[in-house]
């Protein structure tokens, strides 16, 4: 997210559509990685105010009203724009088992209409007093469809937002001669091993290793990215003996092109990662959100296949056909047509995704909201309300420790 608030506020400032500021920790991502030429570094400190301009639009990535970072100092009348850029951002998830929550739907709404219920209600109103006054943006439908369901609450004519990448002057070579001639694919994905892209790495990998069976081709598996589930997931590659996997801790942003173009055929990832593939006209699978085991007859799509610009949804039943053959179908138009499909990723990510076109977008929205800061505070979504007081002591006594 990081990344994502600092290419548009870059692309703002350069083609003179706005002046902007980025808002970080003077060690942070953006402060250490922005052109200080292009946006104004907002210093953070948990110690002190940091104020914001005035006459400004403050553009928060959506979240608990409580949630927002106390040091900001914002005029009443400042302007307000939350993009929901991940699923479960607005929310009220209890720590400890925000997994189990995120996994299992009908547990989180007990919860949420029982022990939470004072959350609940907050949220609700906040999602509708933002909604109402043109101040909430989506970044797919599969936000808005999270957001209705576990709060329960009738999001009318939601607004759109799509994740942007830089575009690119360069593309994928058509590869697929080289592929069949030397019965080799190479395959990547993109992302961190985390808890919520573990299950669908595992899957992919599990069904690559079944159509290998068949397919008999010399496959190598590139894997970059980090996080908690990496052993575990090491463990697992090591019981697929016809794949042969790269693990690849980190790759540098200005490298990714490179690889892609010259060391993938197939790109497996899912958010941003696929629009990465996406720009170069490299074939990208588009991967789906799970907390769990994925189950049998998960349908593999491109990602131009996808509607609503979407960039990852939570694997539920709509994803799911028993005894499809959907990843032997890609791979063969991999092998067939793989320039056909590459056109249409490029294409599609050019329409929905290029940098230039959702910052446009995103300044229109800034035009239109009429939430205020004033607002917000008035109707007491900023108040911390007393167990989540409790909650912050506790948290900050075992950080201490």
């Amino acid at each position: 997210m990081s990344m994502l608030f600092m290419r548009i506020s870059h692309y703002l400032s350069e083609n003179n559509l706005a002046n902007t500021y980025l808002i970080d920790y003077e060690q942070g991502y953006m402060a250490k990685s922005m052109d200080k030429r292009l946006s104004t570094l907002l210093v953070y400190q948990d110690t002190s105010k940091v104020q914001i301009p005035e006459d400004g639009i403050l553009v928060l990535q959506s979240m608990t009203p409580w949630s927002i970072f106390p040091g900001l100092e914002v005029n009443p009348n400042t302007k307000v724009l939350f993009w929901s850029c991940y699923p479960f951002g607005l929310i009220p998830l209890m720590p400890g088992i925000r997994t189990l929550m995120q996994s299992t739907p009908w547990f989180a709404k007990l919860l949420l209409n029982t022990f939470l219920l004072s959350f609940t209600s907050k949220m609700q109103a906040f999602v509708m007093h933002i909604q109402n006054n043109k101040g909430l943006v989506f970044q797919d439908k599969a936000n808005v469809k999270i957001t209705k369901d576990y709060l329960n609450v009738d999001i009318q004519e939601p607004k759109f937002l799509t994740i942007p990448s830089v575009t690119s002057e360069r593309k994928k070579e058509d590869s697929s001669a080289f592929m069949k001639r030397n019965k080799s694919l190479r395959v990547t994905w993109i992302g961190r091993i985390v808890d919520m892209k573990f299950f669908i790495l595992k899957k992919a990998i599990e069904e690559m290793s079944t159509l290998n069976k068949d397919l008999n081709y010399n496959i190598l598996f590139n894997i970059i990215g980090s996080g908690n589930y990496l052993e575990k997931l090491k463990r697992f590659c090591l019981k697929k003996k016809n794949l042969h996997f790269n693990f690849i801790d980190h790759i540098h942003s200005s490298k990714i092109d490179d690889f892609l173009i010259s060391e993938t055929d197939l790109l497996f990832a899912m958010g941003t990662s696929a629009l990465e593939g996406a720009k170069l006209g490299l074939p990208t699978i588009l991967m789906d959100i799970s907390f769990k085991e994925v189950p049998k007859g998960y349908k593999f799509t491109w990602l131009h296949e996808r509607k609503d610009n979407a960039i990852a949804d939570i694997v539920d039943d709509e994803h799911i056909e028993l005894d499809n053959n959907s990843l032997r179908i890609h791979i063969d138009e991999l092998l067939n047509n793989f320039q056909k499909i590459s056109n249409r990723e490029h294409e599609y990510f050019t329409k929905n995704h290029s940098l230039e076109n959702v910052s446009k977008t995103l300044l229109k929205h800034c035009g239109l909201t009429e939430l205020s800061w004033d607002s917000l505070d008035k109707k007491g979504f900023l108040k911390k309300n007393i167990s989540y007081k409790i909650f912050l002591k506790i948290r900050e006594g075992i950080i201490k420790k």
